[in-house]
Formats: C-alpha cells, structure tokens, sequence
C-alpha cells in the first residue's frame, strides 16, 4: 500500500494545491520543504509494478516527504496545523486520553 502525504492534487477539493497558506504550512513541515507533485507518487507506484518488485508484499510505503521524519517538537508544537486552515484535522485529544488508561485518568 503506498501511503502519500499532502500532494498538490484534486483530492480534497484541491486544498493543497491551491490554497498558497496551506502548501506554505505543509511545505514547512517536510524534510525535503515542498508538499508532494503527482509525478511524486507516480514513481513510486511504478517501481512497484515491476515484474523483479513482485516480492514487495504486505507493506505500507509511506510517501510523505519525510513529513514524520523531522525532529520531535515540544509538547505544545506537536499539532502545528492551524485549525482555521484544517477545520477536519485530528487535533490532539482530550488529556484523558493522553494520560494513559482510563481508570489513570478516573484517579486524577
């Protein structure tokens, strides 16, 4: 399964494509500083198909841009995108899910 990041595409109605503050934001985030081109993608999915990759099997290939490869943030940066810009992005959760077990968050 080939897993890919923010890619300038029609998916979501085009949002990283053509909201500049939006690819601005994702492009900050990524090693490699830009948000992903269809041709990103393609590459990968053709590598796949070839008859000698026949044994790549059962694996996620995360093609991101190394958008998780970036060093840890501080607590309080870990959710970087701007709720504004990404009003259906998972935001952290509530602190008694954080905080480990249930029964944990019960006790306080």
């Amino acid at each position: 399964m080939v897993a890919p990041g923010a890619i300038e595409t029609d998916f979501g109605g085009g949002h990283v494509r053509d909201n500049t503050e939006v690819n601005k934001q994702i492009a900050g985030l990524t090693a490699l500083g830009r948000v992903g081109l269809p041709d990103d993608i393609g590459g990968v999915i053709a590598l796949l198909v070839q008859p000698e990759n026949g044994w790549i099997n059962g694996q996620r290939i995360e093609v991101s841009g190394g958008i998780y490869s970036r060093p840890r943030r501080r607590k309080r940066d870990r959710f970087p995108l701007n709720p504004r810009l990404f009003p259906r992005a998972v935001h952290p959760a509530p602190a008694t899910m954080r905080t480990g077990t249930l029964r944990e968050a019960e006790r306080g």
